[in-house]
């Protein structure tokens, strides 16, 4: 079986730690890194250095991201998913 790392954060969290955009959870999560290039609107999700480079519609992400229990397979918009964080 293979470890699973998970951390958990609560609303009181995410304002103790001042989070206010998708890309601030970086510093609760050990080893993730959020990244946008100016003209992507996919965002660039690496954990543990791992990364994809390959943002197409034909590319699967490196870092898969769950939105309220269902998982989205592109990265295109995912942090238009969250604008209310």
């Amino acid at each position: 079986q293979t470890p699973v790392s998970i951390t958990q954060f609560t609303e009181a969290d995410h304002k103790k730690n001042r989070v206010n955009k998708i890309k601030d959870i970086a510093h609760l999560v050990p080893s993730l890194d959020i990244s946008t290039a100016a003209d992507q609107s996919a965002p660039d999700i690496s954990m543990r250095g791992v990364r994809s480079y390959n943002l197409t519609a034909l590319g699967d992400p490196a870092v898969g991201v769950h939105l309220v229990g269902v998982y989205s397979p592109r990265m295109q918009g995912a942090l238009a998913l969250l604008y209310d964080i």
